[in-house]
This record gives C-alpha cells, sequence and structure tokens, in this order.
C-alpha cells in the first residue's frame, strides 16, 4: 500500500516496509526503522523534478576539499540542503561535518552517504514543504533481552543492546517487511508489529518480547526523557518542517545493497561464480546472469569519471576495479593501513562472491543507480557434506572447484541459516545427478544419513566417478593400471584374514632385531606394484596437494616420495620443519621435511599395511637385550633372500585407517586384549583425541538429562555398523554362555534383542542377573546370565565408541541441584538432539574434563548446529540458567583439566595479542591484551595461595592439574605431562613446556575456584596459508614475534582449537 498526500495510517492498518536504514543504539530500548511505503507517489515525482531546475548555487565552486565558497553560506549539522549524486539532486540533511566533507542523509532514499562542498546546495524553503517520503517506525513489543527494567524504575538504560542484535537487524537493509500499525505517534513516526521479526529475535536470545501495555510505558518514557526523545521523534518543530526528520543512526552507513530473499523448497538454475570450501560456495540465478554482465560493462564504461573520495569505511559498498581490470559492485571487509598512496583494502565482489585486495586507486563510491539491481549471488553450503571436525583438504576443494566452477547446475533449496546468512542446497548436473552425493562419495565426506541414494542415480555416479578415475590412473607412455579406489576395497589382500599354522612365501622388507622386523607376503608383490603404479599416476599430476590446509599431526596418514617412488606412511613425530614417519608397506622410519609429505587421499588407505610386523616365536635375547652380533648375524640370515614363514597368531586390521589408530595414544603398548577392552571402556575411552579445547562432529547415542548423555564419533559409525552386523551373525551360532565373573562379554537388549558389545559392571549377580554396561552407546540394564556371551577376540579391535559427556557448570537447571532436571527440561534437551540429528550435522565442543567422585570421567561440552547450541537453546526455551564465570564445582566433581575458552573471539575479528611463546610458524600461543587485568588477578590469587601450601611430597600423574615455580621464582598454573625420567609441566597460560624439580610443583586445592576455573589464557595458533618454511625462516619468525605485542586477524578455527591467523606489527605483515 501506500501514503497518499497528507494521508495518516491508522491503528491495524497492513504495511508493507521496504528498510531503508535500521537505528539501534545501545542505550536506546527500542528498535527504530526507516523505509519506503510501497511506489514513489506521483507528488514526490513532480518535487524531483522541480528540485533539478532549482538546485544551486553550490557550496564551493570547485570539487574537492580546498574549493573556495562559492554560495557565501555553509551548512551545519541538522541543516537542510541539496546533494547532487551522479548527476542529479536529492533533497537531504546534515548528519555531520568535517572540513568541507559532509555526511548527508537522503530524506526521501532512506540512506547516507558521503560528499564535498562543492556537490552541496542550500535549497529554497518551498522544496522542503512535503515531509520525507521515508516513514519512520518503532518496532512493536521488543526491547533488549535484559528486559524493560527502566519502565519500573525510571531508569532508562536498565538494559542494554548486544553487538549481536545490531548485527542481526543490520541484514533488514533492503528486505520488505509485513506488519500492522499498533499506534501512529506522529504522521512521521509509527509503531510497528513485526511478530515474525520479534519472534526470531527472542528465539536467538537477541531481544525479549514484552506485552503491548508494558511496551508502551517503556516507549512513553523514551519520548518524555530529554536525550532519548531528541532520537526518537521524527516530527519537526514549526520553524523547521523536517529538521528533525532525520534518523539518528548508531552506524550511518552508504545506501545497502538489496538481496532478494529466496523460497525455501524450490530449485532454481544457477551458475557457480565461486568455491572456498563445500560450506561456503557462491551461487547466482541464472535469470539474472545476463543483466549482471551488461552491469559491470556499464560500470566499465563510467567508473573511471567518477570521483575518487576517501577510502571506504568496512561494511560499506563501493565500486571496485578487480585484478582483471573489470569494476565490479564490491563490499569493504577489512583495511589495511598503509601510505597514503599505499592504503588497500579487502572486498568482496557481490555479484560473483570472489575476495581481492585492491588499492585506493581503484575503489569508487557506487552511484544509487548502481543499487536497483539487487544482488543474486548468495552464499550457499553444500547439504549432507561434512569435513567430519577435521577440516577441508586442499585436494577436495580442487575436487569440488572441478566439479561445479564456473558451471550452470541446478540448486535445490533445502535451508536458511539466518547465523551465516548462507542457504543449504543440493545440485545437480545436467544430466540429473545429484552433486552433493558424487562429491561425497569421492572425497568421503558424505554424512551417513545421506548415504542413501537411488539406484539410477548411484549409477550415474559410478559412471562419473569411474571415467574420472581412468583420468588419474594412466601414466602416459605406461602400462595402464586397472586399481581404483574400488579395487582397493575388493582386491585380494584387502580385509585379508591371514590363515593360521600354513606356510607363506615371504620376503623380509626392514627389520631391527629378531623380536620386530616386519615381512612382506609373496602374494602381494603384484598388488604392491599397481598400488604404487596408481600413487604414483596421481600424485605426480597433484604437486601442490596437502600444505596449508592440511594439518600434520602424529597418526596422520600420508605419502612420502622416496627415489622417485611414493610410498604410504603414518606420521609418528613432527618436530619444527620436519615429520617423523613409519612407511606401512615396508616397516622402515624415516626422518623427511614437511614438504615432502603430502596428504593420503581415502582411495589409498582401503588397502591394509602390506609390511606385517613380526617376531620370532621361540628365541629371546641373552641378558635382556640383543646384542650387535645376533641381529648382523640375523640380517645375514633374512635379508634379501626369498623365505616361508608360518604364522602362529596374528592381527591384520581391514583397512590403512585403522591401523593408522596405534601411533595415537597409548595404543602401541603390548597389553593382553582383555585389559585392552577394559580401557577403552566408555569412562575413559578416546582419552586420547578429544583433546580438551577440540571440536567433533558426533551421534548423541544416549540421553538421560542434559548432564549425563554419551555420544559416538560420527566417522566411526560406519565402522561400528559392520561390527554390529558380524556380532548378530555370530551371536545366532554361538551358544557360549559368558564366564563369569569374566567383565567383557556380548549382551542382548532387551528392546529390540539385538546383541551389543557390554561390560558387566556388577560384582555379584542379583536373581541370576547383572547389570551391564552398553560400551558403544552408553546406556545400562539389568540382564539375564542366559542373555549373556562370551565375545570373540575380533570384535575388541574397535575401541568403545561412547563417551560420556554433560552441559554441567555451562549452564545449570532453574533448582539449586546442578544434576536435577525436570522433565520440561529433559524433553527439551531430547528434541535438541532428535531435531539436530535428523536434519544437520551435530558438532562437540569439549571445555573440560571432570569425574564424579574420582571414579567415572565425563567431559563437559556443548553440542552446536550451525544455527546454535544446546546450552543456548534450553536458556531460550526457560528450563536452564546460564553460567558464566563458572559456578564452583559441586564436591563429588573433580577437574582434570582446565577449561577452555574462545575468550569470545570470532572468525574474522582483529584482536591485539603478546605472542608468549614459539615453537615455529605452525604452533605458538598468545594471550589476549583485553584480558591482561584477568591475568594480573590470576597472578595474585596464585601467590597468595603458595604461601600457604607446601610442595607436593609424593609423585603426581602425568595429567595432573598444579602450580609450578618457573625460572623467575613465581608461580603458574600448569598441567603435569610427563613424569618419567623428568617431570615436565606445561603452563596453561603461556604455552611453554618446562621440566620442573618435585620441589618446585604444588597440588591445586579443588576449592581454589578463582584459579581452577579460570579458562586457559595461552591460545595456541598457526599462521594461516603456510605449507613449507625453511628452518632460518622459522628461526627469524621466533625472533619477530617472540614477547611481542601484535595484531592478529582471525582466519579460522582448526577442529583441535587451533585458530589459523594473521600477524601484523603495525602495518607489516608477518606472514611468509
Amino acid at each position: 500500500m501506500s501514503r497518499g498526500a497528507g494521508m495518516s495510517l491508522s491503528p491495524g492498518a497492513s504495511v508493507a516496509l521496504r528498510v531503508c536504514a535500521v537505528g539501534l543504539r545501545p542505550e536506546v530500548p527500542v528498535v527504530r526503522l526507516w523505509g519506503l511505503l510501497g511506489e514513489r507517489r506521483a507528488e514526490y515525482v513532480c518535487l524531483h523534478r522541480e528540485i533539478q531546475a532549482a538546485a544551486g548555487p553550490r557550496l564551493a565552486a570547485a570539487p574537492g576539499p580546498g574549493g573556495p565558497v562559492a554560495g557565501g553560506a555553509e551548512l551545519c549539522t541538522g541543516d537542510m540542503g541539496l546533494v547532487e549524486v551522479v548527476g542529479l539532486w536529492y533533497r537531504c540533511c546534515v548528519v555531520s561535518r568535517r572540513g568541507q566533507h559532509y555526511r548527508v542523509f537522503l530524506l526521501d532514499e532512506g540512506c547516507t552517504m558521503v560528499t564535498s562542498a562543492y556537490y552541496l546546495a542550500r535549497g529554497c524553503r518551498e522544496l522542503f514543504h512535503l515531509p520525507p517520503e521515508v516513514l519512520g517506525c518503532v518496532v512493536a513489543d521488543v526491547v533488549p533481552p535484559g528486559g524493560p527494567g527502566m519502565a519500573v524504575s525510571g531508569d532508562v538504560c536498565a538494559s542494554t543492546w548486544t553487538v549481536e542484535a545490531m548485527e542481526f537487524l543490520s541484514y533488514l537493509h533492503g528486505k520488505e517487511v509485513l506488519g500492522l500499525v499498533q499506534k501512529v505517534v506522529t504522521p512521521q513516526l509509527i509503531v510497528l508489529e513485526l511478530p515474525q521479526l520479534v519472534a526470531q529475535m527472542h528465539q536467538l536470545g537477541l531481544a525479549k518480547q514484552v506485552t503491548p501495555s508494558l511496551f508502551c510505558q517503556v516507549l512513553r518514557r523514551c519520548l518524555t526523557h530529554s536525550h532519548f526523545g531528541n532520537l526518537l521523534k521524527l516530527q519537526p518543530p514549526a520553524s523547521s518542517p523536517v529538521t528533525s526528520a532525520v534518523p539518528q543512526l548508531r552506524q550511518v552507513t552508504q545506501a545497502d545493497y538489496f538481496y532478494p530473499q529466496l523460497q525455501l523448497g524450490v530449485t532454481e538454475p544457477v551458475l557457480v561464480t565461486h568455491v572456498s570450501d563445500p560450506h561456503h560456495i557462491y551461487c547466482q540465478l541464472q535469470s539474472l546472469s545476463q543483466e549482471i554482465l551488461c552491469l559491470s560493462d556499464t560500470m566499465c564504461h563510467a567508473c573511471d569519471w567518477w570521483e575518487q573520495d576517501l577510502l571506504p569505511k568496512v561494511g560499506s559498498p563501493c565500486a571496485a576495479r578487480g585484478i582483471d581490470g573489470q569494476w565490479y559492485r564490491a563490499l569493504v571487509l577489512e583495511l589495511i593501513a598503509g601510505e597514503q598512496d599505499q592504503q588497500v583494502a579487502l572486498v568482496i565482489f557481490v555479484d560473483y562472491g570472489r575476495k581481492e585486495t585492491v588499492t585506493r586507486a581503484n575503489l569508487r563510491h557506487l552511484p544509487v543507480e548502481c543499487f536497483r539491481m539487487p544482488v543474486v549471488t548468495y552464499p550457499c553450503a553444500l547439504q549432507g557434506i561434512s569435513d567430519g571436525g577435521c577440516g577441508w583438504s586442499p585436494s577436495q576443494i580442487n575436487e569440488l572447484k572441478a566439479l561445479v566452477l564456473g558451471k550452470r547446475v541446478s540448486a535445490h533449496l533445502k535451508a536458511f541459516n539466518s547465523y551465516e546468512h548462507l542457504y543449504y542446497v543440493s545440485l545437480y548436473g545436467e544430466n540429473g545427478v545429484n552433486l552433493n552425493h558424487l562429491f561425497g562419495v569421492q572425497t568421503c565426506c558424505l554424512v551417513s544419513s545421506h548415504m542413501q541414494v537411488s539406484q539410477t542415480e548411484a549409477q550415474k555416479q559410478l559412471e562419473v566417478e569411474e571415467s574420472t578415475a581412468k583420468e588419474l590412473e594412466f601414466l602416459p607412455g605406461a602400462l595402464p593400471v586397472a586399481l581404483t579406489h574400488r579395487d582397493l576395497a575388493s582386491a585380494p589382500g584387502a580385509g585379508v584374514h591371514l590363515e593360521l599354522g600354513v606356510f607363506h612365501d615371504v620376503q623380509v622388507s626392514h627389520l631391527r632385531d629378531p623380536s620386530e622386523f616386519w615381512l612382506q607376503l609373496h602374494e602381494h608383490r603384484q598388488l604392491f606394484r599397481q598400488l604404487r603404479q596408481s600413487m604414483w599416476n596421481f600424485y605426480s599430476h597433484a604437486p601442490k596437494l596437502g600444505g596449508a590446509g592440511w594439518d600434520l599431526q602424529p597418526g596422520s596418514l600420508c605419502v612420502s616420495r622416496k627415489e622417485g617412488v611414493f610410498c604410504r606412511a603414518v606420521i609418528t613425530r613432527v618436530v619444527d620443519s620436519e615429520v617423523e614417519i613409519h612407511l606401512v608397506d615396508t616397516g622402515n622410519m624415516e626422518t623427511v621435511g614437511r614438504s615432502a609429505v603430502k596428504e593420503l587421499l581415502p582411495r589409498f588407505r582401503e588397502l591394509p599395511a602390506l609390511a606385517l610386523k613380526s617376531c620370532l616365536v621361540g628365541v629371546s635375547p641373552l641378558g635382556g637385550s640383543w646384542s650387535e652380533v645376533s641381529v648382523s648375524a640375523f640380517r645375514e640370515i633374512v635379508l634379501n633372500k626369498g623365505l616361508k614363514a608360518r604364522f602362529l597368531s596374528a592381527q591384520v586390521p581391514e583397512t590403512l585407517q585403522k591401523s593408522s589408530d596405534k601411533y595415537e595414544g597409548k595404543k602401541n603398548l603390548p597389553i593382553p586384549w582383555r585389559q585392552s577392552y577394559v580401557e577403552m571402556t566408555p569412562s575413559s575411552s578416546h582419552g586420547g583425541q578429544l583433546e580438551v579445547g577440540s571440536t567433533v562432529n558426533v551421534v548423541v547415542s544416549y540421553v538421560e538429562n542434559p548432564s549425563y548423555f554419551w555420544c559416538q564419533l560420527s566417522r566411526n559409525c560406519h565402522d561400528l555398523k559392520v561390527l554390529m552386523a558380524e556380532i548378530q551373525e555370530y551371536c545366532k551360532n554361538s551358544s557360549n554362555p559368558c564366564a563369569w565373573p569374566d567383565s567383557v562379554c556380548l549382551a542382548q537388549y532387551s528392546e529390540d534383542e539385538n546383541w551389543y558389545r557390554a561390560l558387566i559392571t556388577s560384582e555379584t549377580p542379583s536373581a541370576e542377573k547383572v547389570e551391564v554396561l552398553y560400551v558403544d552407546y552408553g546406556n545400562r540394564e539389568q540382564v539375564s546370565l542366559t542373555n549373556l556371551r562370551s565375545t570373540n577376540k575380533r570384535f575388541l579391535k574397535l575401541e568403545a565408541q561412547a563417551f560420556r559427556c554433560s552441559l554441567y557448570n555451562l549452564i545449570q537447571p532453574n533448582g539449586q541441584d546442578p544434576f536435577a532436571w525436570d522433565e520440561a527440561a529433559v524433553q527439551a534437551f531430547q528434541e535438541f538432539v532428535d531435531t539436530s540429528s535428523s536434519q544437520l550435522d551435530l558438532k562437540c565442543t569439549v571445555f573440560a574434563l571432570a569425574s564424579i567422585k574420582h571414579k567415572e570421567l565425563f567431559n563437559i561440552v556443548d553440542l552446536m548446529t550451525p544455527f546454535q547450541s544446546a546450552c543456548q537453546f534450553l536458556t531460550e526455551r526457560g528450563v536452564a540458567r546460564p553460567l558464566s564465570p563458572q559456578k564452583p564445582l559441586v564436591s563429588s566433581v573433580q577437574l582434570h583439566s582446565y577449561y577452555y575458552s574462545m575468550h569470545g573471539i570470532k572468525i574474522g575479528s582483529e584482536e591485539d595479542v603478546f605472542i608468549t611463546h614459539v615453537e615455529d610458524p605452525w604452533t605458538f600461543y598468545c594471550q589476549l591484551e583485553r584480558c591482561a587485568d584477568v591475568l594480573a588477578q590470576l597472578m595474585d590469587n596464585i601467590d597468595r595461595l603458595s604461601e600457604t601450601m607446601t610442595s607436593i611430597t609424593t609423585s603426581q600423574k602425568s595429567g595432573s592439574l598444579c602450580l609450578a615455580k618457573y625460572t623467575d621464582n613465581c608461580w603458574y598454573r600448569g598441567l603435569i605431562t610427563k613424569t618419567k625420567p623428568n617431570t615436565e609441566v606445561f603452563f596453561v597460560d603461556f604455552g611453554n613446556t618446562e621440566t620442573i624439580e618435585k620441589d618446585h610443583l604444588l597440588p591445586l586445592p579443588s576449592d581454589a575456584c578463582d584459579i581452577l576455573l579460570l579458562p586457559m589464557q595461552a591460545i595456541k595458533c598457526s599462521l594461516a596459508d603456510i605449507s613449507n618454511v625453511p628452518k632460518e625462516a622459522t628461526t627469524w619468525f621466533k625472533q619477530a614475534v617472540l614477547e611481542r605485542q601484535l595484531k592478529a586477524i582471525v582466519v579460522a578455527k582448526k577442529s583441535d582449537g587451533k585458530l589459523l591467523i594473521e600477524l601484523f606489527d603495525d602495518d607489516k605483515s608477518l606472514t611468509f
């Protein structure tokens, strides 16, 4: 609808408002919008013509800040005037002035701009007889999340808007909102009901919804309060018809781009214009692609004539010239300081999604005409694709680019993430192939719930995959080798169960002594040659595979080039710029440079290690160790010879992925299988994998309440599924009862009558029943002895999958007992889990490790989807209260780690940091300058505590929390990482690890809450986008940054909690 001249909106009227500006000041407890009602009215069109004829004289005789005053008068803040924009004049009001530069608000356009005196004129009084065409609104019944305390107490500033609320509302620019008029305050100010917007803000915790009567009191107090009344009143005084009509915005910006919202559930033809990773691709609507090209061509002809103004501010639209010499519509993301002529800005081309750094000379203010074309290029994420919490490798991103970049595809819109402002989509190729599934299968990143595809679709994917494999597998000039990743899975050696008690033809590939050597089976020689040929065909054509996007950690599978041959390996140790690797198909160890290893793709992992670690039976060294003479004799007997070997016992992993697990944590310890199984029970499982601060993809397997639930790692779900099928088959044909009191067994679950791995937890049977814990799921029940079976050794290779979690001390029930949740809270938590598990990736961030009465370990975690977290969800539902900082622990709970925190850091933010410890450019630690007072208070608390305590008299276990005295004779928080031969302590607030004498250690009391519960202050970091750095550069980096105050821009967060950052010393980048 539109307003006629002199027409007033009445309460109850329907309004469609196209938002031009948003006003949200922290201290003003209401939301203000300005916008246009429908199409421009005829009287304003006539007024616009009159303005063109009557404009002048200009305030300055020449462009630029030095131009002389022409009209003999200047405009001050609040004055009405005219402003010229690309040859056309508009009514405006001066918002602020700095010399000859003015920031003005266009009264009939609803946007602000920066201009100079040359483009301003006073204008006669008759041109301002019509009120501004932009209507001012106050959003009804919504106040800051702190509540409308000012309505009761009279304190207007009792609650304030958060930065998150401001960011959320900023996205209303250019969008149309539908609402009802609740009240007309003045002809230019109405109270507008927007129930959908208010409900969404309330659900996200950004605002609080109140009753109309209470909101009326809030608004009345704002209007009568002298300060807030000036900010809210849009009805001008009689002497100046429009003086107060200009909204006083917190951040006045240029006109914003218009992003039309897409309808979910429909399929749109799109052009993929940019790919960052599978969760950040840009899709442009094909229907307007030609218009976007025409707009760019028009800008290329006109932009050189547009006036170059000051460097735009962050977040403002602009025109920018790319490295291809073309002009594009852009948005300023970041300003990089430099000399006046060297100022540069990081911009994103909004019609294409790619980012570039451009100089000041290649930036222009964008004319109003360029805003008429909406932005129809949308950030998207592929639905059903997950990195498994490990980040995206360069090879995965390259495969995705080859698959979709620059291609016309169909995008089915599944969901919209309002927090990240992106659409979850499924892409389809011209032949109807689901590209999400194809990419997920090729790179092993398809979420398990999306694995089921139709037979026709699967066949199409298979054909495309085979053609891709053929391109990779053939080497020009060499014989074709028919070995793809599917061939590896079905090859004779894949998943082989080594036949025991018979002789095999073998060859020793590597040996240390008669108790430790590696054998290769003669029957695998052809397979081994094919594997090497296949890897050569691929990796010789992928020189840039690996590098910056790949995290080199012990246990990571890799490929290393040795004498022109690519070999599979497992990283066992990372030291500075070198890595120590174990070649899994030969058995030997090597140390190579970081650049010499590449990520091992999933297609090359399915074949198990072809070198079998072996030892001679019935012989042992004299004196406890093998002499050099004995080893030399053994070497001479077996090396470079064809041998026959009879295997008496063996454990062959089904895939290389499983064999690499032995390098993580303590899995290489030679302990009996039963003890191994007991050690991997849920109370301690994944101890080496779930580091405090890490984020992993999970499946919630059992829920009792928010303080007691169990999770599984998503990446192991397939292995568990296969194991469960084997167990069912085994129990059908086995009637072996469990040998009491053997605690390891298979138990039949009462609800589905399937068999599961279990641990007997009751000490003695009661009424022929025992209590069991299902180690892969976390639930317990009483099971009859007749429903127990003895297990088989092969069922114990996979570690227990369930690990206990809790939201304890992150949020608390509404009652006093932190573990007593009411039924409403349990149901709400279950709802969150069910909804998240069925539709989205569920991630788990570990904040601390604790135990109940020093017995059962559990992880203090929060569960998160791309949209919200479990703690946030329960708090918004009103069934829980947030706790910040953490509340003192109850007496039954003991911490086994310090708390982890992101300290409010956001991706893309800039922080002042102090570098406390440097290992290399990939691993260093920093403290936030804004946390300096917190750290100083912590040191005071430690000093007071240390004066009342005595040194540790008993030996401490690895992993114990303590206070340790450093070389400066001061005490600091520490974590004991090693006890033999010397005690080593990791200083959690600084990042360094040192050897500490026993009398320089103090135990940390459980009641020292001010010390124990403060999150670790040392933040683990890595430089972003670096792959191979020489030792000299590493040494320079240490000297350049250690104990320096620098600026850091946060680029990303890795799954282990490490931040990828860029470092700056003033305006100088410290990135290689």
